[in-house]
Protein backbone atom coordinates (compact mmCIF):
# COMPACT_ATOMS: atom_id res chain seq x y z
CA UNK A 1 0.00 0.00 0.00
CA UNK A 2 1.18 3.44 -1.19
CA UNK A 3 1.70 6.07 2.21
CA UNK A 4 0.89 9.96 1.91
CA UNK A 5 4.21 11.32 4.04
CA UNK A 6 3.05 14.48 5.17
CA UNK A 7 6.29 16.36 5.91
CA UNK A 8 5.84 19.44 8.59
CA UNK A 9 5.30 20.99 10.81
CA UNK A 10 6.39 24.09 8.77
CA UNK A 11 5.34 27.55 9.84
CA UNK A 12 4.47 30.71 8.18
CA UNK A 13 7.66 33.05 8.96
CA UNK A 14 7.70 35.79 6.66
CA UNK A 15 7.04 35.39 2.45
CA UNK A 16 10.88 34.37 1.72
CA UNK A 17 10.86 31.53 4.27
CA UNK A 18 7.35 29.64 3.78
CA UNK A 19 8.54 25.96 2.81
CA UNK A 20 12.03 26.70 2.41
CA UNK A 21 12.74 23.14 1.12
CA UNK A 22 10.17 22.55 -1.00
CA UNK A 23 11.29 23.80 -4.61
CA UNK A 24 8.77 25.67 -6.79
CA UNK A 25 6.38 23.61 -8.91
CA UNK A 26 5.58 20.99 -6.21
CA UNK A 27 2.10 19.29 -6.42
CA UNK A 28 0.46 17.69 -3.31
CA UNK A 29 -2.17 18.37 -0.51
CA UNK A 30 -1.33 20.43 2.33
CA UNK A 31 -2.89 20.76 6.12
CA UNK A 32 -3.03 24.04 7.32
CA UNK A 33 -3.23 23.02 11.76
CA UNK A 34 -3.43 24.99 14.89
CA UNK A 35 -1.50 23.05 17.81
CA UNK A 36 -2.82 22.32 20.86
CA UNK A 37 -1.19 22.75 24.55
CA UNK A 38 -0.91 18.68 24.77
CA UNK A 39 1.14 19.18 21.10
CA UNK A 40 -1.21 17.81 19.32
CA UNK A 41 -2.09 19.00 15.77
CA UNK A 42 -5.67 19.59 14.81
CA UNK A 43 -6.53 20.49 10.97
CA UNK A 44 -7.95 23.52 10.28
CA UNK A 45 -8.21 23.71 6.42
CA UNK A 46 -6.60 21.27 4.03
CA UNK A 47 -5.90 22.30 0.62
CA UNK A 48 -4.54 21.01 -3.01
CA UNK A 49 -2.06 23.16 -5.54
CA UNK A 50 -0.10 22.00 -8.42
CA UNK A 51 2.45 24.21 -6.65
CA UNK A 52 2.28 23.63 -3.08
CA UNK A 53 5.01 27.01 -2.05
CA UNK A 54 3.14 29.34 -4.28
CA UNK A 55 0.22 28.03 -3.02
CA UNK A 56 0.81 29.17 0.20
CA UNK A 57 2.38 32.35 -0.24
CA UNK A 58 -0.79 33.22 -1.60
CA UNK A 59 -2.65 32.11 1.72
CA UNK A 60 -0.35 34.26 3.77
CA UNK A 61 -1.37 37.07 1.72
CA UNK A 62 -4.32 37.10 1.64
CA UNK A 63 -4.89 35.97 5.77
CA UNK A 64 -2.88 39.41 5.98
CA UNK A 65 -4.75 41.06 4.16
CA UNK A 66 -7.49 40.12 5.88
CA UNK A 67 -9.05 38.23 2.60
CA UNK A 68 -10.10 35.19 4.92
CA UNK A 69 -12.13 34.13 7.99
CA UNK A 70 -10.00 33.95 11.35
CA UNK A 71 -11.24 32.11 14.07
CA UNK A 72 -10.31 32.51 18.01
CA UNK A 73 -6.94 30.82 18.21
CA UNK A 74 -7.09 30.09 21.68
CA UNK A 75 -10.12 27.95 21.06
CA UNK A 76 -8.78 26.62 18.09
CA UNK A 77 -6.03 24.68 19.85
CA UNK A 78 -9.02 23.67 22.15
CA UNK A 79 -10.62 22.15 19.35
CA UNK A 80 -13.53 25.05 19.07
CA UNK A 81 -14.12 27.71 16.54
CA UNK A 82 -15.45 30.94 17.64
CA UNK A 83 -15.32 32.97 14.84
CA UNK A 84 -13.41 36.56 15.68
CA UNK A 85 -12.68 37.95 11.85
CA UNK A 86 -14.87 38.17 8.61
CA UNK A 87 -13.70 38.72 5.52
CA UNK A 88 -16.66 41.06 4.65
CA UNK A 89 -17.17 43.14 7.68
CA UNK A 90 -13.40 42.44 9.61
CA UNK A 91 -13.15 41.94 13.33
CA UNK A 92 -16.18 41.11 14.40
CA UNK A 93 -18.16 44.25 17.00
CA UNK A 94 -17.68 42.01 20.08
CA UNK A 95 -14.11 41.87 19.75
CA UNK A 96 -13.35 45.34 18.07
CA UNK A 97 -12.21 47.41 20.87
CA UNK A 98 -9.80 44.79 22.21
CA UNK A 99 -8.26 43.45 18.30
CA UNK A 100 -5.95 45.72 15.53
CA UNK A 101 -7.07 43.30 12.55
CA UNK A 102 -3.33 43.35 10.98
CA UNK A 103 -2.30 42.15 14.78
CA UNK A 104 -5.02 39.31 14.67
CA UNK A 105 -4.38 38.25 11.43
CA UNK A 106 -0.53 38.27 11.56
CA UNK A 107 -0.80 36.46 15.01
CA UNK A 108 -3.23 33.97 13.51
CA UNK A 109 -0.20 33.10 10.62
CA UNK A 110 2.11 32.86 13.51
CA UNK A 111 0.44 30.13 15.47
CA UNK A 112 -0.20 28.32 12.54
CA UNK A 113 1.23 24.95 11.27
CA UNK A 114 1.71 23.66 7.91
CA UNK A 115 2.12 20.06 6.41
CA UNK A 116 2.28 18.76 2.73
CA UNK A 117 3.20 15.45 0.97
CA UNK A 118 3.90 15.44 -2.52
CA UNK A 119 1.44 13.38 -4.67
CA UNK A 120 3.43 11.99 -7.77
CA UNK A 121 1.06 12.34 -11.28
CA UNK A 122 3.27 10.60 -13.94
CA UNK A 123 0.95 9.85 -16.49
CA UNK A 124 -2.57 11.22 -14.96
CA UNK A 125 -4.94 12.66 -17.46
CA UNK A 126 -5.97 15.04 -15.22
CA UNK A 127 -3.65 15.78 -12.45
CA UNK A 128 -5.80 17.99 -10.79
CA UNK A 129 -8.78 15.17 -9.93
CA UNK A 130 -6.30 13.12 -7.92
CA UNK A 131 -5.27 15.95 -5.61
CA UNK A 132 -9.17 16.44 -5.31
CA UNK A 133 -9.86 13.15 -4.68
CA UNK A 134 -7.37 13.30 -2.10
CA UNK A 135 -8.09 16.30 -0.44
CA UNK A 136 -12.02 15.39 -0.06
CA UNK A 137 -10.76 11.86 1.70
CA UNK A 138 -8.69 14.09 4.30
CA UNK A 139 -11.55 16.32 4.94
CA UNK A 140 -14.14 13.24 5.22
CA UNK A 141 -11.55 11.60 7.65
CA UNK A 142 -11.42 14.52 9.35
CA UNK A 143 -14.99 15.40 9.92
CA UNK A 144 -16.87 12.12 10.34
CA UNK A 145 -14.03 11.26 13.34
CA UNK A 146 -15.46 13.36 15.85
CA UNK A 147 -15.15 17.45 16.84
CA UNK A 148 -12.93 19.34 14.86
CA UNK A 149 -12.28 22.61 14.03
CA UNK A 150 -11.87 22.19 10.08
CA UNK A 151 -13.08 25.09 7.60
CA UNK A 152 -14.16 23.64 4.88
CA UNK A 153 -14.00 25.38 1.54
CA UNK A 154 -15.48 23.46 -1.72
CA UNK A 155 -14.92 19.97 -1.91
CA UNK A 156 -14.69 18.02 -5.39
CA UNK A 157 -15.34 13.96 -4.75
CA UNK A 158 -14.71 12.57 -7.94
CA UNK A 159 -16.52 9.14 -8.79
CA UNK A 160 -13.43 7.23 -10.01
CA UNK A 161 -11.81 3.62 -9.35
CA UNK A 162 -11.26 3.82 -5.44
CA UNK A 163 -7.32 3.71 -4.56
CA UNK A 164 -5.95 3.75 -0.52
CA UNK A 165 -2.74 4.91 0.95
CA UNK A 166 -1.53 5.18 4.51
CA UNK A 167 -1.01 8.38 6.12
CA UNK A 168 2.41 9.06 7.75
CA UNK A 169 3.04 12.33 9.54
CA UNK A 170 6.75 11.18 10.45
CA UNK A 171 7.43 12.97 14.28
CA UNK A 172 4.21 14.60 14.51
CA UNK A 173 0.74 13.68 15.55
CA UNK A 174 -2.37 14.90 13.64
CA UNK A 175 -5.42 14.45 15.44
CA UNK A 176 -7.57 12.24 13.12
CA UNK A 177 -5.08 11.85 9.93
CA UNK A 178 -2.02 9.98 11.49
CA UNK A 179 -1.88 6.41 10.88
CA UNK A 180 -5.56 6.33 9.30
CA UNK A 181 -6.06 4.64 5.49
CA UNK A 182 -7.24 7.05 3.19
CA UNK A 183 -9.79 5.81 0.83
CA UNK A 184 -10.19 7.78 -2.25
Amino acid sequence: MEVLKFEGPYVFENEGQILPDVQPGISGVYLWCFRSDAGLYRVYYIGLSTDIRERLKQHRSAQLKGDYYGHNIEKLKNNKKVLVHNPGQGILDEYKEELDPGEFNQHLLNESYLFYTEVQQEGAQNPKILLERIEAALAVLVLGSGPNILHVGSLHPANLDRDMRMVSTPGSEIQYVTGQILTY
